[in-house]
């Protein structure tokens, strides 16, 4: 019989449903797989195209609440848990983030079922029962994994053993931004920039709009493309109320969610990013990797790649006039930034590949 892993996240959506999901694609061909994940209706559903791929290789899915702190929802998701995983009996339990950590480390489960715990991001402003409560989750996996030097330091500080601490550089897939490439038509506007993220504070499309408004008194012919979709409906009214005041809501693009992101960002100018807390920050690779510059706020994930002046442009905040000079600049001599371009695009193509990635976890697992 061949080994089973079993997946539980929150919530299929984003950059980490696309992790799980391609990581989970790559794994059916070797391991009966299974997803666990809560489902939910809205703003907070699954993504269908995570989901059609996931049946489509062959993934068991199950509906199981790991995203709900409520004590009811929780302890009997932790109830289900236990006995999904004496049930099915999974060799190795994989939980993303937290909560589902959480979980399993409550649930009464069968000895000797290896515990493989991921941390995604650590948003800035949790109270500190949360980040309590999932250090906790994480403490009791077998192993713990992030993708970005900061929250290594943030796990072990948690207390989390450097023993059992692993940064993995999750993997981008090059195919699909190589098909984009072969198939971009150059766009009628002669100069786009954008970004691509959940419309949420956390992301900043806010101030990007505000530099946006004060870039365009000086660069008319700019247009800007936000692509991703809502996660915050206030935010995002926010954002439409900044474009209109400041004058350039006809000059801004809303995509909402798109299946085929990188037929987008390929035909960009420059990809800017001023979230404040990335894991990894998939986006902002899958932009460097198709040869768009990138100009990105200093924070964690995006710290660890983009190096100001070699692979991209870094700022330090995201005040509008500041970033607003910072676009000016990097629009300027769009020729002065091929090489940053180009050096970016060997590092992720070279230091981010697929096969790197599972074959780090398979070694996680414990099961090769």
């Amino acid at each position: 019989m061949r080994p089973r892993v079993l997946h539980v996240i929150p919530a299929l959506w984003s950059g980490a449903g696309e992790v799980v999901t391609h990581l989970c694609e790559r794994q059916a061909g070797r391991y009966d797989v299974a997803v666990a994940t809560s489902a939910y209706k809205g703003a907070l559903r699954d993504w269908p195209t995570y989901r059609q791929r996931l049946r489509r290789a062959g993934v068991r899915l199950i509906t199981l609440d790991t995203f709900s702190r409520e004590p009811p929802v929780f302890w009997s998701s932790v109830e289900m848990l236990g006995d999904l995983t004496r049930d099915w009996a999974p060799d190795v339990v994989h939980t993303h983030a937290g909560v589902p950590a959480c979980a399993f480390a409550c649930a009464v489960h069968p000895p000797g079922m290896r515990h493989v715990a991921q941390l995604y991001s650590w948003g800035a402003g949790r109270p500190v029962w949360m980040n309590q409560m999932d250090a906790w989750g994480f403490r009791q996996a077998d192993r713990v994994v992030c993708s970005a030097r900061r929250y290594e330091t943030i796990l072990r500080d948690a207390g989390v053993s450097p023993r059992r601490l692993t940064r993995v550089r999750l993997g981008i897939n090059v195919e699909h931004i190589d098909d984009a490439l072969r198939r971009r038509r150059y766009p009628r506007h002669a100069v786009r920039i954008g970004f691509v993220g959940r419309v949420e504070p956390r992301k900043g499309q806010l101030e990007l709009i505000k530099a946006f408004g004060r870039l365009h008194r000086r660069r008319p012919d700019v247009r800007l493309d936000l692509v991703g979709p809502v996660g915050d409906p206030a935010y995002a009214a926010r954002c439409r109320t900044e474009a209109g005041r400041s004058g350039v809501d006809t000059h801004v693009s809303w995509y909402g969610y798109v299946k085929d992101v990188a037929a987008i960002v390929v035909g960009w100018r420059l990809f800017v990013s001023l979230s404040i807390d990335e894991g990894q920050g998939l986006a902002v690779q899958e932009a460097m990797a198709a040869g768009v510059p990138v100009l990105a706020l200093k924070a964690p994930g995006v710290e660890d790649y983009v190096t100001d002046g070699r692979t991209g442009i870094l700022i330090a905040n995201r005040q509008g006039r500041e970033v607003a000079a910072a676009l000016q600049e990097a629009l300027r001599a769009p020729e002065a930034h091929a090489h940053m371009a180009r050096a970016a695009a060997r590092l992720i193509r070279s230091q981010y590949s697929w096969d790197r990635c599972e074959a780090t976890f398979d070694r996680l697992y414990d099961l090769v």
